[in-house]
């Protein structure tokens, strides 16, 4: 598609300013509102030396779970990489998600939505959470009681959803396909083409946020999300929004159009934006941010690097999440986990190339 291009910084933050009462809720709106500024964290020069770093909680995952498209689970201790419980699931084809806190494990089949919790090392079988039967399902999201499975070629949703009690299934075929979904706070959100769309028992909305949205999450309890406006000059937006009307919170510009917004536990302290950097020596920029006092605020002045390697890893919200102090990256058959504090790669994991996720509990 063609790419929008603005002015950068004032005149970006202008036009959004101007457009921001021209939002209409159920069609499409032109945009949007807001800027914001820095926070803090770790330095590492041109020669890798590292400088101050301030204090965050840091935690490293104890488990990773690995699972293969045949239904063979594994939970993998990350000190040892001994192998702590194994599960094997019905004959199928399966595919998984993580919840928002990455301490449950979702698994589908086709027919079943079923949870795993992951405790002390061991799986612990919640049971089917719905039986549904969705044709060439290739992801799904769910909070746990509300399930969104992607079929048909992105561009079919079909949402199981509660309402006093009772299973309710609304199915959204889409000319567009669909770009990043998400389900929180029993509402469905979801990104195609320019626009944003929410769905719950009492609303349907749509924005259009000029560009295209290709990450959609959940941070300290409203979506956070990562759209290409403004990539033409080389410059993407973070925007965060309330989960049911859409409400446009507060935005930022990332500048770059080369943006990742990383995975997180949506209850984490900060979260983090990586870029490709070009360079003599290349390397991936790592930035980190939070919502303080209602804006999205990053720290200007000390920056991550982490140096591009022969490997071809690429640090994305496909690839990569980054949880208190640590960097979890699946790559083909093995999970790095680097400490964003030293900038050290601190342990490899190996686990099945189709699918792997730490666990987060707390």
């Amino acid at each position: 598609m063609e790419r929008r291009c603005v002015t950068l910084s004032s005149n970006l933050k202008y036009a959004l300013e101007k457009n921001k009462t021209k939002i209409l809720i159920g069609t499409s709106v032109v945009l949007l509102a807001g800027a914001g500024l820095g926070s803090y964290f770790l330095f590492m020069d041109d020669k890798g030396e590292v400088g101050e770093v301030q204090e965050l909680e840091n935690k490293l995952a104890e488990y990773i779970v690995s699972g293969s498209e045949e239904g063979m689970l594994n939970i993998i201790n990350t000190e040892t990489g001994e192998f702590k419980d194994s599960l094997t699931l019905p004959s199928g084809k399966y595919i998984y998600t993580a919840n928002n806190g990455y301490d449950t494990l979702y698994t589908y089949d086709g027919k079943q939505v079923h949870a795993y919790d992951v405790q002390n090392g061991k799986f612990s079988d919640k049971g089917v959470i719905t039986e549904i039967k969705v044709e060439g399902a290739v992801d799904f999201k769910t909070d746990g009681k509300n399930i969104a499975i992607l079929s048909h070629d992105r561009e079919t949703l079909t949402y199981i959803y509660q309402v006093d009690g009772k299973t309710k299934t609304e199915v959204i075929q889409l000319q567009d396909k669909v770009d990043d979904f998400h389900v929180s706070k029993e509402t469905l959100t979801y990104s195609t083409s320019t626009n944003i769309h929410s769905f719950s028992p009492t609303s349907k909305k749509t924005i259009d946020l000029g560009d295209e949205t290709g990450v959609i999450t959940t941070f300290q309890d409203r979506i956070l999300i990562h759209n290409d406006f403004g990539s033409g000059l080389d410059n993407n937006i973070l925007v965060s929004l309330n989960h049911k009307d859409l409400e446009i919170l507060e935005l930022t510009e990332t500048k770059s159009a080369e943006t990742n917004l990383l995975s997180m536990d949506e209850g984490d302290q900060v979260f983090y934006t990586t870029q490709y950097v070009p360079s003599t020596e290349p390397y991936h920029l790592l930035d980190e941010w939070r919502i303080q006092d209602g804006k999205i605020v990053k720290e200007e002045d000390i920056t991550i690097k982490i140096p591009v390697k022969k490997d071809g890893i690429a640090y994305n919200n496909e690839t990569t999440m980054a949880s208190k102090g640590y960097l979890y990256t699946h790559f083909q058959d093995r999970v790095q986990i680097f400490d964003i504090r030293s900038h050290d790669l601190l342990k490899e994991v190996s686990v099945d190339e189709y699918f792997a996720m730490p666990v987060l509990a707390d």
